[in-house]
Formats: structure tokens, C-alpha cells, sequence
């Protein structure tokens, strides 16, 4: 707890000072009166910003994913536990992922005994993991004079995620693209073989052929027939970790701009059924063997915003995983640099008939400070082993569809 005088609260001090003088070496009674009035004014003050937050409490709301580049809320809750009303105040948090580092946020006079939400928007600009820790918050007395503060430590864990770019589709086989999951059995999808699952509710990603007249017509509502899937595909996400490290003078646009086209497919992913396999180099290696999608995609994203630069490359990646992704997987490869030894295991990888979607972003293309991550991605599907270029110029729709 500080209570410090404002502006206003130095003005009357020094005021009070200067005539408490001019009355001692003139002997003046108006000098000595409007001396004493000065200082009663300051006493009476600071007994009442010592009340101005007693009964205040902060409580933290749940807050909605963090992504980087996106609005986000980190609401709180106000509480006004005594039977008098409450000024306005000022409640203030350093937030170190976010675009202004300060986040001041007013609160208007509390009522007796009220609770109220205090949104509170914010751009996070750094993906990573971090602790909320204190909050100050700061009043003051009816005449100004002077400022209460108190800090309130309230501890919460929080994960900035990647930026994440729409897509509509990805060229992923089986037809063109995964059947949308619609069922708590991810096995499971409409129009893969002849064996009989049963019926469910119409999706417009499933063919006009599978309507199944008589549930529609029990039902009132469009139902589709869902057959047993065959094979499921496995897509595997590979990130070089190598030659990423940001500097406040070379930002490492290049490799945010592989993590946000590598967060964007998973994201896609994440609604389609599916096996997913990750892998991410750097400062350490992080691997997810193939799993159904919906098990792997949360800790895939949270090993990208956790990721940082260091000496495990690409091959690393390649060479702890490649023994646990079966044949015809299709794998998307992101490097930050294109070596022989990349081109070496990529063609292994071929050769064993794995569909590969190799994208390379250098260091070079990105090195301007004039662009900014969030609107960096890929080329078109690569059909061979000859890289597509990333670049700041080019959408989503134009490096990744």
C-alpha cells in the first residue's frame, strides 16, 4: 500500500508552506490562516485516501485463447465489499506479450455491495508462455490530493498462440479434401467404403448422394448415411528450428512467418478427421507420434508458442519421426534453410511414398522490417522436391491452397 500526493496535493503543500513562512517573518494573522487552512486540507485528505480502497476486491474472469495479432479480453471482476460507495479507480497491469506493455483500465464509482466486469481488450504481439502476476490499483481522495495505490497479486498462467490465417481448403486426397468431423468417433466419416455405420445430421461438406430420404423425412431435417472409413490419412507437420533467433535489430519474421502458416493448417486440421503427427526443432526437440487429430492439435499449438531457436534442424526432426509415419502420409515440411542434407532425407521420405509439402522461408526474404509476420505464408502444394518460396507478398491462399 502507498498513498503519495498528486500534483494538486504539492501545489497545496508548497501553497501551505509559503504562507506558513510569509506569517512567521511578517507576523501576519491572514498569512497563518490561510497556512493552517492549507495544511487541514492535507491532513483531512490523506485520512480519506486511506479508505478510498478498503473493501475493493479484484478477482480474475475467464479469459478466451491468446493469439498473436488477434483482439483478445482479459476481463476482471470489481467488488465493492463495504456499504459505501466507491470512486472511480484506476486498475493497471504490465503485460509483456502485449502490443502496449501498460494496460490502464478505468473503473467508474463502485455502488454498495456491487460486482461488476471489467473488460479489458488487448493485442498480444509475442507468442510464448507467461504468468500474470500483480495488478495496482490506484485511487484517490474526493479532492484529488492525494493517491492511494495497493497492489493485488493475483498468479495466472497464460499461452499466446501463433497468428492464425483462415482456409477454406487443403488439397489433403480422399476427394480433395477431409470430410468435416461430425461424430465423437473419429474413425468414422460419410462415403468412404460400403460397410453400414449408421445416419447423422447433414453437413454441406458431405456428397448429395449419402441423404438418407427416410431419416429425412422422420426427422424433418436432412440426414446422411455414414459408412465405415477404410484408412484414415496421417498429416504430419515437421518445423526447422535452426537460424530463427530474434534480435531487437533482425526480428525473426522468417520463422514466425513458418509458424503461422504451420498453426494455420493445424487449425484446419483441427475440425477434420484425421491423424495428425508433429515435429519442431530448435532449442529442443518436441515430437507427437500420429494420433486422432483432435488428441494432438492443442499440444501441437502449444509446442509452436512455446518454441525457440536453437540447433536442431529439420533433419533431426525427420529422423526421429520417420520411422513413425506410415506409408502415403503427407507431410509439411517448414525450413528456415535449405541444405543438401534436407534434400537427402526429403527424397528418402519420397521414396517411401510419402506425399511431401516442402515450403522454405529464408532469412533473406523476410529481413525487412516493413512486414510483419502476421500477414506472411506460402506457395501453392509443392509436387517435388524443389521448395516453395515464402515471402511476405504472398497470401495464405496463394502459399498454402
Amino acid at each position: 500500500m502507498m498513498v503519495r500526493p498528486t500534483s494538486r496535493g504539492w501545489c497545496i503543500a508548497i501553497n501551505a508552506i509559503i504562507w506558513l513562512c510569509v506569517s512567521q517573518v511578517n507576523h501576519n494573522l491572514m498569512a497563518l490562516v490561510l497556512a493552517c487552512a492549507s495544511l487541514s486540507v492535507l491532513i483531512v485528505s490523506f485520512i480519506a485516501s486511506l479508505f478510498t480502497l478498503r473493501g475493493i476486491e479484484i478477482v480474475r474472469r475467464p479469459f478466451d485463447e491468446l493469439y498473436v495479432g488477434s483482439l483478445a479480453n482479459l476481463p476482471l471482476e470489481c467488488r465493492n465489499r463495504k456499504r459505501h460507495r466507491r470512486q472511480t479507480i484506476i486498475i493497471i497491469e504490465k503485460l509483456r506479450f502485449a502490443q502496449n506493455r501498460t494496460l490502464s483500465s478505468a473503473v467508474a464509482a463502485l455502488e454498495p455491495n456491487e460486482s461488476r466486469i471489467v473488460n479489458r481488450a488487448v493485442m498480444p504481439s509475442a507468442r510464448g508462455a507467461y504468468t500474470l502476476g500483480k495488478i495496482v490499483i490506484r485511487s484517490a481522495d474526493p479532492a484529488g490530493v492525494f493517491c492511494h495505490e495497493r497492489i493485488v497479486r493475483l498468479p495466472e498462467a497464460l499461452v499466446v498462440y501463433p497468428s492464425i490465417e483462415p482456409l477454406e481448403s487443403l488439397d489433403l486426397g480422399e476427394g480433395g479434401s477431409l470430410a468435416t468431423s461430425l461424430t465423437t468417433n473419429p474413425t468414422n466419416a460419410a462415403g468412404y467404403s460400403q460397410d453400414f455405420y449408421g445416419v447423422r445430421e447433414y453437413h454441406p461438406s458431405d456428397g448429395m448422394r449419402f441423404i438418407h430420404w427416410k431419416s429425412t423425412a422422420r426427422y424433418h431435417k436432412p440426414m446422411v448415411r455414414e459408412f465405415e472409413r477404410m484408412s484414415q490419412i496421417t498429416v504430419a507437420i515437421l518445423i526447422d528450428g535452426v537460424g530463427g533467433k530474434a534480435t531487437l535489430d533482425a526480428p525473426a519474421l522468417h520463422l514466425e512467418a513458418t509458424l503461422i502458416a504451420a498453426a494455420s493448417i493445424c487449425n484446419y486440421l483441427s475440425r477434420k478427421t484425421c491423424n495428425l503427427a508433429f515435429g519442431i526443432g530448435g532449442e529442443k526437440l518436441m515430437v507427437l507420434p500420429p494420433s486422432p487429430v483432435e488428441e494432438n492439435w492443442r499440444e501441437a499449438m502449444l509446442m509452436m508458442a512455446t518454441m525457440e531457436s536453437g540447433e536442431i534442424a529439420l533433419t533431426d526432426v525427420i529422423e526421429s519421426m520417420v520411422a513413425m509415419l506410415p506409408a502415403r502420409s503427407i507431410i509439411y515440411c517448414f525450413s528456415l534453410n535449405e541444405t543438401e542434407a534436407l534434400h537427402n532425407e526429403l527424397a528418402m521420405l519420397a521414396g517411401r511414398g510419402m506425399d511431401i509439402r516442402w515450403y522454405h522461408a529464408s532469412k533473406a526474404t523476410f529481413k525487412s522490417k516493413l512486414h510483419h509476420p502476421h500477414n506472411t505464408e506460402s506457395m501453392d502444394t509443392p509436387r517435388g522436391l524443389s521448395p516453395r518460396r515464402m515471402s511476405p507478398e504472398l497470401s495464405m491462399a496463394q502459399m498454402i491452397q
